[in-house]
């Protein structure tokens, strides 16, 4: 991941649920919001930023399975990129 351990992966999701992002009328807005939770799950692990978004109304169990899917997919890229 790009921005490391340092984050304050509370304050972002956060402020990507006040901008609506997940809903957002820009597809673009929502594939960034998706790519930026699938980075956070990768940096500080799935259940709890999972856990954090369950709460949110914007975010279907479709969209939870949907960064699972994600993560599972930027995972193995990264692997492959290792070996």
């Amino acid at each position: 991941a790009e921005f490391g351990d340092g984050v304050a992966w509370k304050r972002v999701i956060e402020f990507v649920k006040c901008q609506k992002a997940f809903e957002h009328k820009d597809g673009g807005v929502r594939d960034a919001a998706k790519s930026l939770v699938v980075t956070l799950m990768a940096v500080h692990g799935e259940d709890i930023i999972l856990q954090s978004l369950q709460d949110c109304e914007q975010v279907s169990e479709r969209q939870l399975n949907e960064f699972r899917s994600r993560l599972a997919g930027h995972l193995a890229s990264s692997t492959e990129t290792w070996n």
